[in-house]
């Protein structure tokens, strides 16, 4: 579990600026809005103008490098680069971040006016500390990695003590122990796909599958009654949607319409759900024109909802949602962004106000509302320490090998251990005697209904958790998720500003939350696709491994890789780890599935007959991939380099 790379998605200028796509020709979405593109001498992207006639402008210097970025509202952020060509100062309006790195280009730290992140590698290039300085806190926050002969992760040591972690002969996690000595244990099936987690509170999940691999039960039980603390029950069309769905509360249904959208979900009687019956229909592109709650959706030609039956809504140029009126009762609520389009700011109708902020990485590490602040720390991209305004620590939080995998949560003396469903949303929490504490339910697109121990409706989380669907953060102040780029409003199943990433995102639509899918975005093995700006992680990753010589299979002591080595050590140093395949069985390995339309993403690995490689839309049009060649190491490919037509995969994460 080598998940920690010292590289986040938003050290990344491309995550926050940069081109986002190569394009000769204008993109035209299936209502005819045209997306155009312009292009200097050496094809590199100048110019991008969305359907309402906003622009986004990018220059270069003499080496290819991104220099600068206006955006539509007319605000510049500037790059400088060292002799390497290595990202150096990121000019903004609010401060300069600047980067600093060791001599083989691992990130040595990197530095804004919020504070200071610094990082160690051992000879492998491996993390084996980071130092998180800001000034919000009453101190620096140091954790520190070791890691085995394979890469894998084996302590991750916090100023909370020590967790530890052990595998088996196939590189897969097998237990975990928290600072807490509370151990966590993990079997796999023959095929790699988890069947049982064992919670050190006398509960376990267990996992069913179907013939074609697809989750058909997770099941939480307490052991020494066999009793449910939750469970779900999956049913399948051919196409491979949810049509079903069975919990403690009954059976819940789902519809969908050609495009494997979902257009209708009903939740049984004994549910405490507001609505039972949800009908939702869509145009074209992805916007949802009605719901059974709101109707009268209306979007501009850059797919911005404008308004509903409940509600009026405005943008800026950038696409970033920056105002809410409620029509029966004129409540406003207003948003404001950083000139990197992270919402740092909401001002609700009683005039309240919540802020944010945000580390060099782009990760929030603040909340203050009226409520009172909470502070976060992080190992990568998890929270593992909330403290309070006042820097108290509230609560620690033990994660499990996936991305978004919340195990444990202890407040003072008690633990709570995470119960999740098949995508990953918080369902119950246990306590120390498996005892059911809270529970959640959620409307089709994540709306959540919070209940106490005994069942009863409550406003939010009374024991503080923070994670609930797909076990991202919700804000319940402003009824808002955190998805690390933007937030995302369940109440109307649409992001609240643009993808960060553009058009190599999942959708032209880019508002639409996982196309419209959320009951069956998951892989038949219950995964779920990696996004654009982990695919920057791997890509970041790649970039570092440039120049690495050509070896036949891998060697550690020579430091070098063929192809299919290299994507397989570069994607677990990213913290997306699999096992191994050659070019000859990779097509077969369970943690990817061909790309939608065969259309890469930043990350994806480009399969040929013999040969494959990482896809980096930074490259240039004609080499886009990076890859192992025997003459030259690794370095830029271009896609005719072999023979055959390419073959796009993406990883699922767990």
């Amino acid at each position: 579990m080598s998940r920690m790379t010292g590289i986040n998605f938003n050290t990344i200028p491309a995550m926050r600026g940069m081109p986002d796509v190569f394009c000769l020709f204008p993109v035209k979405d299936a209502k005819s809005q045209t997306t155009t593109f312009q292009y200097d001498l050496q094809k590199r992207l100048t110019e991008v103008r969305n359907p309402v006639n906003q622009a986004k402008t990018f220059t270069y210097d003499k080496k290819g490098n991104l220099t600068g970025v206006t955006d539509a509202k007319g605000v510049t952020i500037t790059f400088d680069y060292d002799v390497m060509d290595r990202l150096t100062v990121k000019h903004l309006p609010e401060g300069d971040v600047s980067y600093t790195y060791d001599v083989v280009g691992n990130l040595l730290s990197v530095t804004s006016p919020e504070g200071q992140l610094t990082f160690a590698y051992d000879a492998l290039n491996r993390v084996t500390q980071t130092t998180q300085r800001f000034p919000l806190y009453a101190s620096p926050y140091t954790l520190s990695y070791a890691y085995d002969a394979n890469g894998n992760r084996t302590q991750m040591t916090s100023p909370w003590g020590t967790t530890n972690y052990t595998y088996d002969s196939l590189n897969r996690l097998i237990s975990l122990t928290n600072p807490d000595a509370k151990t966590v244990t993990f079997a796999y099936d023959a095929a790699g796909k988890r069947t049982k987690m064992t919670y050190p509170n006398g509960t376990e999940t267990t996992y069913a599958y179907d013939a074609a691999s697809q989750l058909t039960q997770i099941l939480h039980r307490k052991t020494a009654d066999n009793t449910a603390i939750a469970f779900a029950n999956y049913n399948y069309d051919q196409a491979g949607n949810r049509t079903s769905m069975q919990d403690l509360a009954g059976t819940h249904s789902y519809g969908y319409d050609d495009l494997h959208r979902l257009i209708t979900a009903d939740h049984p009687a004994q549910s405490n759900l507001v609505v039972k019956n949800e009908v939702f229909n869509y145009d074209a592109v992805g916007n949802r024109l009605s719901d059974a709650v709101m109707t009268g959706y209306q979007h501009n030609a850059a797919n911005r909802l404008t308004e509903n039956s409940s509600y009026t809504y405005t943008y800026d140029a950038n696409g970033n949602l920056t105002g809410q009126t409620e029509r029966a009762t004129n409540a406003h609520t207003e948003y404001g962004y950083t000139s990197e389009n992270q919402l740092k700011q909401v001002t609700l109708p009683d005039s309240s106000v919540v802020s944010f902020k945000y580390d060099p990485l782009g990760r929030r590490i603040e909340k203050v509302s009226a409520s009172g602040g909470t502070r976060y720390v992080y190992d990568n991209e998890d929270i593992i320490a909330a403290l309070d305004g006042n820097n108290t620590l509230t609560q620690t939080i033990t994660h499990g090998p996936g991305i978004d995998e919340p195990l444990i949560m202890k407040k003072g003396q008690d633990n709570h251990y995470y119960h999740a469903d098949g995508v990953g949303s918080v369902t119950a929490l246990s306590g120390n005697n498996g005892s059911i504490v809270e529970t959640i339910e959620y409307q089709a697109y994540g709306k959540p209904t919070f209940k106490d121990a005994v069942g009863v409706v409550i406003p939010d989380s009374a024991m503080g958790n923070l994670y609930s669907y797909t076990a991202r953060e919700y804000d319940y102040e402003t009824g808002m998720f955190y998805y690390r780029a933007r937030y995302y409003a369940g109440e109307t199943g649409r992001f609240m500003q643009e993808d960060p990433v553009g058009l190599y995102g999942n959708s032209i639509n880019l508002y639409a939350y996982v196309l419209n899918s959320p009951i069956k975005w998951v892989d038949p093995v219950g995964l779920v696709s990696i996004t654009p700006e982990e695919g920057m992680r791997i890509v970041a990753r790649a970039r570092i491994w440039r120049g690495t010589p050509y070896r036949k299979g891998w060697s550690i002591r020579k430091k070098g890789a063929d192809c299919s080595w290299s994507t397989w050590r570069i994607y677990g140093e990213s913290g997306f780890e699999y096992l191994y395949s050659s070019t000859e069985f990779f097509a077969k390995n369970p943690r990817f599935k061909p790309a939608p339309n065969n259309v890469p993403q930043a990350g994806d690995v480009a399969l040929f007959n013999g040969h494959m490689g990482i896809f980096d839309p930074d490259l240039e049009p004609m080499m886009p991939i990076w890859s192992a060649t025997i003459t030259k190491g690794y370095r830029p490919s271009s896609l005719d380099w072999f023979d055959g037509s390419v073959q796009w995969y993406r990883y699922d994460k767990p």
